[in-house]
């Protein structure tokens, strides 16, 4: 792919989102920039169609010099970047005192032995965190969020939702294993890269049905700690290929999709398991990429006029497959 084609595959991926879905931007609006060959994108896109916005990175700390190589993604890319480290979000005064103290619960934990547990990860509370960082940093205005899921990132959590749906009821299992989990998204993925209908039609029932789900929609609405939000999510429709190519072609040298944590580096989420295991495969044949294809345009056309859910599948997993499958509100990384 060309540098060229790269970045007309990308802009024309954000038009028809923005046409489809035209609530999703706000001149205001900050891009949650990881450094990543997504958000590079992204970013790099939208300042090329004229919608420059500023870049706002969350520092976790888990590396030393990670400040400085963002600072200098940001450089190469001609765009203000502001820093936020949530250490220095958990001590400042002038920050609600729960928002710190939510902050504080789940970097404790991040930190603790329970983020080694076998059945947990700590995806989900780090990614909490960067969103309370987000939304509470000293911002005043109800903030737009731009994050850079792509159609890739659409789909893994869509097909993630509908295997465990499957795995609870069709399986039986009662509480989640990840070893099974994988086993029965092997044989999935199999029948859905040979186009095998019935299963097809399975995961578009459980989409209809309200059983499964993305968990990246074009928009999100959303009150935190009393303050309200919108995410948005302009690559949407864009390949992650595409993406990765545009990235390269900036000059720019992302950040590796590794968080630091040394949990994470260990083991992957459910959904890590769909993205970099079992889309590929699906991926290999042209009937497989057509189902892929097919299910983005279902889920896009389940969606509201304004892009948003008509469910939340992730906030309604415990009531799908019970509180002891996979934990439920009570736990902390369910909390959002």
């Amino acid at each position: 792919m060309t540098p060229e084609g790269a970045l007309q595959r990308v802009v024309d991926g954000i038009e028809l989102a923005l046409t489809r879905f035209p609530e999703m931007w706000a001149s205001d609006a900050r891009i949650a920039f990881s450094g990543g060959k997504d958000s590079i994108a992204l970013a790099h896109a939208l300042a090329v169609t004229g919608r420059v916005t500023a870049l706002r990175a969350i520092d976790m700390g888990y590396s030393s010099d990670w400040r400085g190589r963002i600072e200098s993604i940001a450089r190469s890319l001609s765009l203000p970047l502001e820093i936020i480290t949530v250490s220095r979000l958990v001590e400042e005064a002038a920050v609600d005192p729960a928002v710190r103290k939510d902050l504080a619960l789940r970097r404790a934990f991040l930190d603790g032995p329970g983020a080694t547990a076998p059945a947990v990860t700590p995806c989900t509370n780090c990614y909490n965190c960067k969103i309370i960082s987000l939304v509470h940093a000293g911002v005043s205005e109800s903030p737009t969020i731009l994050f850079a899921h792509h159609a890739q990132d659409v789909l893994s959590s869509f097909i993630k939702s509908g295997l465990m749906y499957i795995d609870r009821w069709e399986e039986g299992r009662r509480i989640f294993n990840k070893d099974a989990f994988r086993r029965l998204g092997n044989r999935v993925a199999n029948e859905l890269r040979r186009g095998h209908q019935a299963t097809i039609d399975q995961f578009a029932s459980l989409l209809l049905e309200g059983k499964a789900q993305t968990s990246e929609p074009p928009m999100e609405r959303r009150t935190l700690h009393g303050r309200t939000y919108t995410i948005a999510r302009p690559l949407f429709f864009v390949d992650e290929s595409a993406t990765a190519a545009l990235a390269i072609a900036t000059g720019a040298r992302p950040e590796g999709s590794g968080c630091g944590h040394t949990a994470a580096a260990a083991t992957r989420t459910p959904r890590e398991i769909v993205h970099h295991e079992l889309i590929p495969m699906i991926s290999e044949t042209a009937k497989g990429r057509a189902t892929l294809r097919a299910f983005l345009e279902l889920v896009a056309s389940s969606l509201t006029v304004e892009g948003s859910l008509t469910f939340d599948v992730r906030g309604s997993r415990h009531l799908l497959l019970g509180t002891d499958y996979k934990g439920g509100p009570s736990d902390l990384a369910d909390r959002l």
